[in-house]
């Protein structure tokens, strides 16, 4: 299969604006009237009203979601902190410098989000609003006049002191904090919660403001994340007369820890689990073992190719050779196996000869055998098919007339107990033992057999003749196995054995497993089908050679039925004691078997990313688009097994949803930087059904010249938005104007402006930087070609 790497779009309806600024901002507002009469001035009207907003703290009520979440701990290398709230007036609610009161706003939200390490922060408590105002020396504090005295006596809020030298590394530029702060409206819910990862933001409609950092963790340790208040504050983005130390409103926070976990992200890990698929599209992803150095004969080439894996075998006879093995997972179709349908009543009657090569095909008998020992092994398979195997001889003699016939004397009648309870058990056994049914059923079973009809004409001879034997009765075996092979017998039989093996059909959907699966503490029945016992099976009998499927590995397969018929008749052959239990064997059988087409093909992942994304989503799909059923489960240990119902057109790998993140995106290994940010579309082109949002197939490289410059002893992890006027940075620096600057380059490069002198707005970065989920489809080279 063919293996293709995209970005999805996002699958709802989300508008994003640079701002929601009110026509007034919070404050005391005084309304004047004055009206004049016949010249005369009549008494002024004046009416008082206050404009609210929060100022001290943002109320976990207005909070809609945090990322990273408060108290988590992950990879957030390429992640952008944000907090998302309720009210999207609250960016813009108040002013940044109250000397622009009265004056048309400048669009600054007057807070910011900032990641802070832990040892970056000098003071960090809760204390009375009032005292965020005291003075203390070589600290500056935010400047507001209009703050009523006794009203904050009554407020509590934090407040947190850093460095000037800190707040310039990593705070905001003043021109940089409209690109950091936006509005969005959401118009259309996003899937079910249950497809989301469990650290996303549950997307619903409605408006809200969103705050994210420019600050991206790339150092391990506990991080802060504050929405800190900028009211006042103008001068902490100055340097003339500023103390060493500033004094902040933290509205909001909370703590994550980043720790770099080693693992290459989703993107990476694709492109690299599916490598063998683009140097080989036609077997590269093919469940068989690496193609050898030498060459070898043909007949050993073709079992490698198939799948088979040699194996040291011990014959019965003591003698010591090799064996060609593979499980249920062939790289290639299948054959039928010679035995057909049959019931295989030991493994021996598995086993294959090759006669040319001189040594044994293993991979039934084998599968027999584990199917034996796993029910022997596990009360929950073996007490199961125990109970429904005296069910089905219960239904059996009740549906088989001939087999009734002998007892049929020796029943107690209705005199013998008018009132009583129906004797069974050991008191239906003495009630029939006292009436002689053991000498009955003795004389019949060893009765010889009658003479053949004499020919037509001729005289039959005398009972009495000593020399003719007596005619046979009807004896206990044949009309057994005569009734066991009439439908209604077997259709009680089905019925009789379905409550005690609970056998559950394959799942109609990817992402369910069986109710009760094996090993499960399940009270009214244990479900047993071929997948429960597939799923059961020991790992090292599904892949017997790890060369099949080593560390960070995808391979494709198809499903060899009677390899699973083996496993199952292994598994019912437990309890068998005579040659009659056969028939009710074939019966168990039949209601454990599902249908053997119903899941022809699968894909085995072993990955890191399995443990690290336990809900990945993988979707199969038909040639005309429709989806193809399925059966999923976690055999642990990084490896996932999925099975469908048909052999699908094309498999997508999809990171889940979660809702809207902002950061950069993971680039390819050929990047030298891996950090790129995937451009999407600014236009919508409804005839091309390129809606804005989509991504566009280009990317912007080496994001990281875009991170400030730091000092040596310190990772730089601060983007850069604008133009820098660090007097350290050299001129010739490409990366000089900002990642603004270069947004809007690479986007006007792809035709996404219609003006030349159109500049990337707060809206259209916010777009830029959303981090959607990323999948890789593997479709095959070419039509037909399912190999």
């Amino acid at each position: 299969m063919r293996p293709t790497m995209y970005r999805t779009g996002t699958p709802l309806s989300v508008a994003f604006y640079d701002s929601y600024r009110p026509n007034v901002v919070a404050g005391d507002y005084q309304v004047r009237t004055e009206q004049v009469l016949d010249g005369n001035n009549l008494a002024p009207s004046l009416r008082e009203f206050t404009v609210a907003a929060p100022r001290f703290a943002v109320a976990e009520d207005l909070v809609e979601a945090c990322h990273p979440p408060p108290g988590a701990s992950g990879d957030y290398r390429r992640v952008a902190a944000h907090v998302t709230l309720r009210q999207e007036l609250l960016p813009w609610a108040r002013l940044l410098d109250p000397a622009q009161e009265g004056k048309p706003g400048a669009g600054e939200p007057w807070f910011c989000l900032l990641v802070l390490r832990e040892e970056e922060i000098l003071r960090n408590e809760l204390i009375g609003a009032d005292g965020v105002f005291v003075t203390t020396a070589g600290v500056d504090v935010p400047r507001l006049s209009d703050v009523d005295g006794a009203a904050a006596k009554l407020t509590f809020c934090r407040i947190i002191e850093i460095t000037a030298e800190t707040f310039d590394r990593v705070a905001p530029r003043r021109d940089e904090l409209p690109f950091l702060v936006h509005a969005r409206e959401v118009s259309e819910q996003l899937h079910t919660r249950g497809v989301f990862l469990d650290d996303g933001e549950d997307l619903r409609e409605g408006r809200f403001a969103v705050a994210f950092a420019g600050r991206l963790p790339r150092t391990d340790g506990s991080y802060q994340a504050h929405l800190v208040s900028l009211e006042g504050c103008a001068g902490h983005f100055g340097t003339t007369g500023r103390q060493p130390r500033l004094r902040l409103v933290s509205l909001k926070s909370w703590s994550f820890t980043h720790r770099a976990s080693g693992h290459a992200g989703f993107a990476a890990t694709m492109r690299h689990l599916a490598r063998p698929g683009l140097a080989d599209p036609e077997h590269g992803l093919s469940l068989r073992l690496p193609a050898p150095a030498a060459t070898l004969p043909t007949a050993a080439q073709q079992r490698l190719e198939q799948g088979y894996v040699p194996m040291s075998y011990h014959t019965s006879s003591g003698e010591e050779t090799f064996g060609w093995y593979r499980g249920p997972f062939t790289a290639r179709r299948a054959l039928d196996p010679p035995w057909g349908s049959h019931l295989l009543e030991c493994s021996d009657a598995a086993l294959i000869y090759l006669r040319e090569d001189g040594v044994y095909d293993l991979s039934y008998a084998a599968a027999w055998n584990v199917g034996r020992l796993m029910v022997l092994a596990n009360a929950d398979l073996s007490h199961p098919l125990t109970r429904a195997r005296s069910a089905a001889w219960r239904a059996m003699q009740l549906t088989a007339p001939d087999h009734a016939a002998p007892f049929a004397a020796f029943r107690p009648g209705p005199a013998d107990r008018p009132d009583g309870p129906a004797l069974s058990g050991h008191a239906l056994v003495d009630r029939l033992m006292d009436r002689g049914v053991g000498d009955d059923v003795l004389t019949t079973l060893t009765a010889p057999p009658a003479l053949a009809d004499p020919p037509t004409g001729t005289q039959p001879p005398s009972p009495t003749d000593p020399a003719v034997p007596p005619p046979r009765a009807v004896t206990l075996a044949p009309a057994l196995r005569r009734g066991a092979r009439r439908d209604a017998s077997r259709r009680a039989v089905r019925r009789a054995v379905a409550h005690h093996i609970g056998a559950s059909k394959a799942r109609a959907d990817l992402g369910t497993v069986p109710d009760a699966p094996v090993g499960g503490t399940s009270n009214t029945a244990a479900h047993l089908d071929e997948w429960t016992l597939l799923c059961a099976v020991p790992f090292h009998y599904l892949i017997p050679d790890e060369r099949l499927l080593p560390p960070e590995s995808l391979r494709f397969f198809h499903v060899d039925a009677a390899w699973l018929q083996a496993l199952v008749d292994g598994a019912v052959s437990v309890g068998v004691a005579t040659t009659l239990d056969s028939e009710i064997t074939e019966a168990l059988r039949e209601a454990v078997t599902n249908h053997p087409k119903a899941l022809p093909c699968g894909m085995l992942m072993r990955s890191q990313l399995v443990q690290d994304i336990p809900n990945l989503l993988i979707t199969a799909s038909a040639e005309d688009g429709t989806t193809v059923p399925g059966y999923r489960r976690d055999l642990h240990n990084g490896v996932l097994l999925l099975l469908f119902a048909d052999v699908p057109d094309s498999i997508t790998v999809g990171e889940p949803y979660h809702g809207l993140h902002f950061g950069l995106d993971e680039g390819d290994e050929s990047d030298q930087d891996p950090n790129v940010i995937s451009l999407r579309r600014l236009k919508d082109n409804r005839s091309a059904q390129q809606g804005v949002g989509q991504n566009l197939g280009v990317t912007l490289k080496n994001v990281s010249r875009f991170f400030r410059p730091v000092g040596a002893d310190r990772v730089a992890d601060v983007l850069r938005l604008t133009n820098d006027t660090d007097p350290g940075t050299a001129t010739d620096d490409p990366g000089r104007g900002g990642l603004i600057a270069a947004l809007t380059q690479a986007l006007r490069e792809a035709g996404e402006f219609d003006r030349e002198d159109a500049q990337l707005c707060p809206a259209e970065f916010t777009l830029q930087c959303v981090n959607s989920p990323q999948q890789m489809t593997f479709t095959y080279p070419k039509a037909g070609a399912r190999t």
